[in-house]
């Protein structure tokens, strides 16, 4: 079932909810549902890389998305416990008789992934897939086939990752538990309100700068959000009005974590 909160319960005979991407995403539902609504302020989410100031419109929606079934975390890029990211997704290649992870994204509907659009790789979608629910990759978890993948129609490659943010369709719905639910799409994505704001990187790619290994265990490590004014001092990059940007000493996502979820926890929880 669900993840579900008491502050989510109020009268509703209809449930509906709309968000886009302008130019590359636009999602509605609409159903009788009784008494739930959410107001999908569990959890805001970022993009890692290239955060798409979206034009986002939310209606009543079931609380489905944010949260999560553990209250403590743990961090310095350490193995994350079970229930702690339910949103994360592996992308897969088939090479060899073996699916191997090379991105993350991150469940934003029951059938629709973000990612980043330099995650998209040349060949037939039969040759991808997404793994979910899982803290490990040796777990069988929920596994559903790609069937499109759509790039920001203003990405360009090599144009310092601006406007890098896709949108992966999987074949029929993903169940929603305790281990897979969405991620809360925010309300209204400015830049201001995340400055200085803790934020969680997760992914299984490398542990290391140029290490060929990947993890098979979802890590996840702890970094704040830069001013804008304050990334270019602390890293040396610069950024596009379409960026965030999250820093920590000694801290970073590695090969194999593009595309996953940078989250923080609002004030609700």
């Amino acid at each position: 079932h669900p993840v579900t909160s008491e502050r989510c319960l109020f009268p509703s005979d209809t449930v509906r909810a709309r968000f886009r991407i302008p130019g590359l995403f636009k999602w509605q539902m609409s159903r009788s549902q009784g008494k739930t609504r959410c107001p999908m302020a569990l959890w805001r989410i970022l993009w890692m890389l290239s955060a798409v100031f979206m034009g986002c419109v939310v209606g009543d929606i079931d609380c489905f998305c944010g949260g999560n079934v553990i209250s403590e975390r743990i961090v310095n890029g350490d193995a994350s416990p079970p229930g702690s990211h339910p949103w994360h997704v592996a992308l897969q290649f088939h090479v060899l008789d073996q699916w191997i992870t090379y991105c993350g994204g991150v469940l934003i509907t029951e059938r629709h992934i973000l990612t980043t659009a330099h995650c998209d790789r040349p060949g037939p979608l039969v040759m991808l897939r997404v793994k979910l629910g899982v803290i490990s990759l040796e777990e069988s978890g929920t596994v559903r086939g790609i069937i499109s993948f759509t790039k920001h129609p203003k990405y360009q490659e090599g144009k310092m990752f601006n406007n890098d943010i896709a949108v992966v369709k999987v074949e029929g719905n993903v169940p929603l538990n305790n281990a897979v639910h969405p991620a809360c799409v925010p309300l209204n994505l400015q830049y201001e309100p995340f400055a200085d704001k803790v934020a969680v990187l997760t992914g299984f790619g490398t542990q290391a700068e140029n290490s060929p290994m990947y993890s098979t265990s979802l890590r996840e490590t702890e970094v704040t959000i830069l001013p804008p004014g304050e990334c270019l001092n602390v890293t040396g990059k610069d950024l596009t009005d379409n960026m965030l940007c999250a820093y920590a000493d000694g801290k970073d996502a590695c090969g194999g974590d593009s595309g996953g979820p940078l989250v923080y926890t609002d004030d609700d929880g």
